[in-house]
């Protein structure tokens, strides 16, 4: 082989790599699409509508503890934990408890 086969050969393997690095990326994006779309549904049977409302605002206000509560809300669901819809006053309490768990601190004597 000549250096311009050479070139070309290593140039198609490094396009061929981009493109699966592509595809894998987009494959975790759809999955995760339709993750966020199953927990949203998910999300509607088992909130009632204040609740449904005060995750709304902590979506927006804290993406991060949004995406934790629905991962433990749905797990609670699932698990048969949960019993009904959820008010939002059960919603409150499950905030508070998360918020406990977070502000627990080690101090060294």
């Amino acid at each position: 082989m000549n250096e311009e086969q050479i070139k070309k050969k290593l140039l198609e393997q490094k396009m061929q790599q981009q493109q699966q690095a592509d595809y894998n990326q987009f494959a975790t994006e759809q999955q995760k699409a339709e993750m966020d779309s199953a927990l949203k549904q998910l999300m509607l049977g088992m909130l009632d509508p204040a609740a449904r409302e005060r995750m709304n605002n902590i979506r927006v206000v804290k993406p991060d503890l949004y995406t934790s509560l629905l991962l433990y809300l749905s797990q609670m669901y699932q698990s048969g934990q949960l019993r009904g819809k959820i008010t939002d006053s059960q919603l409150v309490q499950v905030l508070q408890s998360i918020s406990a768990k977070k502000n627990t601190k080690i101090s060294r004597k």
